[in-house]
């Protein structure tokens, strides 16, 4: 009887070690997940701001295209005017 009981110890020390060394590798990959999650937000917030510094900017050249498009027809007009046809 004393060596079933030692054999039933053994068993069971085996399913605990079993089950920590689960619980360790399952810490271990949340762990990786939310670094893998966070890097990805990290990403997505540069794309974010790369686009509204793009997006300013080609606001920023539309106004001058119209200014420039604006003085232009001006020009075009003047010059009609002066018999420069």
């Amino acid at each position: 009887v004393p060596q079933l009981t030692l054999w039933v110890h053994i068993f069971l020390s085996g399913i605990l070690f079993a089950f920590l060394a689960f619980r360790k590798s399952e810490k271990n990959s949340t762990i990786d997940v939310a670094r893998e999650t966070g890097a990805l937000l990290n990403d997505i917030g540069y794309i974010k701001a790369c686009t509204s510094r793009m997006e300013s900017k080609l606001d920023k050249v539309e106004n001058q295209y119209q200014e420039l498009l604006t003085r232009v027809i001006k020009l075009e007009h003047c010059l009609k005017e002066d018999g420069f046809n």
